[in-house]
């Protein structure tokens, strides 16, 4: 079931502005702390200040495959950063698959964001101030996603907990922001320099995707994918990870983790029988992706949001 609503604002998701669902980041200047009961599930969504604007926290832990609108009033550059779960934000006809560990710059007034039944967690931040406090130029920046550095998720860390006491907690955070973008810069000049950064290898990323998407219930291996797509097995899972961030076996099996939650949810099948009906081999295959994607297992789940 696709839920199709509007994004966080005035005529859509109502947050109470106290909350206890998730607590405050240590050491940062909160700015606000909401709560709200929507898709079935729970959403949390914190502020913190900045030299350049809000840092902004969302935490949802919905059950359904849910598509959300976001409508701002002027076009501005985003970084997200998934800390918890992974999703797909959706810009123009660009999808981008973000798991924990990567990232996503992108220019956008408008843009979606697909949760995909599970709980997430991820930084989101308006660049347009930092930029323009540091005359920093994105004109040579290739908009997308990017696996972070080990230096970077340590910056992430440091966000998430950091020191109780910080002299100047909203510059201590637009410094962290800052070389976190710079470092997605340098990232940015490296994959340039990709053989696998071209016009060809993204048709062939994207004609992949197509594939995956008609055929993951199929039992197609990576080979026959390649043949298909006239290339070789090594230039179509490097173009691939070079232009999704992940492999084409992880999206494959979370569409398949996908079908089995709907299974579970509206049919009264058993694990087992699901494991095959949305393309497993192995009902151990079957419970190790789904918990890798949902955090839960599949019983765990059934009880908890079966109709």
């Amino acid at each position: 079931m696709l839920t199709k609503l509007k994004h966080i604002g005035e005529d859509s998701i109502r947050f109470s502005s106290i909350s206890d669902l998730l607590a405050p980041l240590p050491g940062l200047s909160l700015s606000s702390n909401g709560r709200a009961n929507a898709f079935k599930g729970k959403i949390a969504l914190q502020s913190y200040d900045t030299v350049d604007g809000l840092l902004q926290l969302f935490d949802y832990d919905v059950p359904n495959e849910v598509v959300l609108t976001k409508d701002n009033v002027e076009e501005a550059h985003w970084m997200v950063i998934v800390v918890e779960g992974q999703l797909d934000f959706m810009v123009g006809d660009r999808t981008y698959v973000i798991s924990r560990g990567c990232s996503a710059v992108f220019k956008a007034k408008d843009y979606q964001i697909k949760l995909l039944g599970s709980k997430v967690k991820y930084l989101l931040y308006n660049l347009e101030g930092l930029i323009e406090r540091t005359e920093l130029c994105l004109d040579e920046f290739s908009l997308g996603g990017y696996r972070l550095t080990k230096e970077m998720q340590v910056k992430v860390a440091d966000i998430l907990f950091a020191p109780k006491s910080i002299p100047r907690p909203t510059e201590w955070l637009s410094n962290q922001l800052q070389q976190l973008l710079l470092g997605l810069m340098e990232k940015c000049r490296e994959a340039k320099e990709s053989p696998y950064c071209s016009d060809r290898m993204l048709g062939i990323a994207l004609a992949a995707e197509k594939l995956i998407i008609e055929q993951y219930l199929e039992k197609v291996n990576i080979n026959q994918r390649a043949k298909a797509l006239g290339t070789n097995e090594n230039t179509l899972k490097e173009a691939f990870r070079h232009h999704f961030g992940i492999g084409m076996a992880k999206l494959r099996n979370r569409l398949r983790v996908e079908e089995a939650k709907k299974l579970l949810i509206y049919t009264n099948m058993t694990v087992r029988e699901i494991t095959f009906k949305s393309g497993f081999e192995t009902e151990g295959a079957m419970r190790f992706n789904f918990f890798e994607v949902t955090n839960m297992n599949p019983d765990d789940f059934s009880n908890k949001y079966k109709l």
